[in-house]
């Protein structure tokens, strides 16, 4: 997994969460934090499509506050 083109790659979860940083830690499980957020915004999953449902469900709470 590469090619940012391709959309499970961390950068194409970036393209879509623009102030989101996206990368694959060690096991490859996925990480993504909103870099200068206070308090420090930090989500994480096994795959993909759950690291964007971890990030929308991030934002969505972070608007009910």
């Amino acid at each position: 997994m590469n090619d940012p083109a391709i959309p499970e790659h961390p950068a194409a979860i970036e393209r879509d969460y623009p102030a989101w940083h996206c990368w694959r830690g060690i096991g490859g499980i996925l990480y993504a934090r909103r870099p200068k957020s206070s308090p420090p915004i930090v989500v994480r999953a096994a795959d993909p499509g759950q690291l964007r449902e971890a990030i929308a469900r991030a934002i969505s709470e972070r608007r009910k506050r």
